[in-house]
């Protein structure tokens, strides 16, 4: 079955790529492994979401309902794992975009 995907799904996606990615380079000074740079980045991408369905009581959460929020989180992984160096020279472009999502596309 072929699935529609309307713009805030869409965005929701985006969003959680680009979180995964902020998250993994977070902690790019911090003489850590793959597998921390890993879990920081689900963390970081999965974390306000996941609290936020606990405390209102919805379940199943999001990214456990629904795996292309998984798929967009392995591929923010994958992008800073192959393209780290010219990441961590957008590290405050992807900062400003970030903080633009979440100041406005909430609402």
């Amino acid at each position: 079955m072929i699935e529609t995907i309307n713009m805030q799904y869409a965005l929701e996606l985006v969003g959680t790529y680009f979180f995964a990615i902020s998250g993994a380079l977070a902690i790019q000074n911090k003489d850590q492994d793959l597998f921390g740079v890993g879990f920081m980045g689900f963390i970081t991408a999965i974390g306000g979401g996941s609290l936020r369905d606990i405390l209102i009581g919805a379940y199943p959460l999001v990214w456990i309902e629904n795996v292309n929020f998984l798929y967009a989180i392995f591929a923010g992984l994958i992008t800073t794992f192959l393209f780290f160096s010219h990441m961590a020279k957008l590290r405050k472009t992807l900062f400003y975009l970030t903080l633009w999502e979440l100041l406005f596309l909430q609402f």
